[in-house]
């Protein structure tokens, strides 16, 4: 492959796997974990079929990010240039994830809000906005 080719490949590659993944730790957890509090959405699926459709969806989404690693075209030599580059892409990824985490997110990160906390940040300029609004019920 051209370079051109090779780094789209490697790039789209890291995208499917990245999409795949954020879809994919969800589904796994929900199904290992069985949170007991977990909320139920008009869109839930009967508690009979979430775990065989939780499954499927874990086999497939792991198994197609998996089959990305593959290289399209064979054989692969060190002459003909037919090397996937998303091993390469991805460490790459993970060395700059982790030390990002390591020197900056960790001390930085909060992670979202829960219902129930307080809030974390509250500014005089939107107390005083809310002052002479009328309270809704």
């Amino acid at each position: 492959e051209e370079g051109g080719a090779a780094a789209f490949a490697a790039i789209v590659g890291l995208c499917s796997i990245g999409f795949n993944i954020s879809y994919g730790i969800p589904i796994f957890l929900k199904l290992v974990c069985k949170p007991a509090n977990f909320p139920v959405t008009p869109y839930a699926i009967h508690r009979h079929l979430a775990t065989p459709f939780g499954i499927l969806s874990c086999i497939w989404l792991f198994g197609t990010s998996a089959l990305c690693f593959f290289p399209a075209h064979g054989p692969v030599t060190a002459d003909n240039g037919h090397m996937q580059w998303l091993c390469v892409v991805v460490a790459a990824v993970f060395v700059v994830a982790a030390l990002n985490w390591i020197f900056n997110s960790r001390k930085h990160f909060k992670g979202p809000a829960r219902v129930g906390d307080k809030p974390r940040h509250s500014t005089q300029k939107s107390e005083s906005r809310s002052e002479g609004m009328p309270k809704s019920s």
